[in-house]
């Protein structure tokens, strides 16, 4: 399936997850939850491999002129996601479980589209293992 460029940001960042997921899913990921919001922050996609959590945010660029996808995950940013992962962790009471964090990179200025998946431990308080 062809994706077009959209307009709207809203749209974009749909389009966006909607790609990711695709390619998490031909990699065996499995997803566990969508757009998780809390007040504390927002986690594009939750999924689960091999008994591993990860906390996915999604990056769609069609240019560089907001800088590459990559640099927009920043260490304020990370902050976020940790503190909307340990809320999703403390909700749904799973604990010492093995978790991760993973950035999605999509570039839309190329077909076919390139991904670039970022993954790394989250730094989790010592109380949650």
């Amino acid at each position: 399936m062809f994706f077009t460029t959209p307009k709207d940001p809203r749209d974009k960042g749909a389009q966006g997850e909607e790609l990711a997921l695709r390619y998490l899913r031909q990699n065996r990921y499995k997803l566990v939850k969508r757009n998780w919001r809390t007040r504390r922050g927002e986690v594009d996609l939750i999924v689960e491999k091999e008994k591993i959590l990860y906390f996915v945010e999604v990056k769609f660029r069609n240019n560089a002129q907001y800088g590459r996808g990559e640099e927009s995950i920043h260490p304020a940013k990370q902050r976020k996601i940790v503190l909307a992962a340990l809320e999703y962790l403390q909700r749904e009471q799973i604990h010492g479980r093995e978790v991760r964090f993973g950035g999605l990179i999509i570039d839309g200025s190329v077909r076919p589209f390139q991904v670039q998946w970022l993954e790394f431990p989250l730094d989790l308080p010592p109380q949650y293992y």
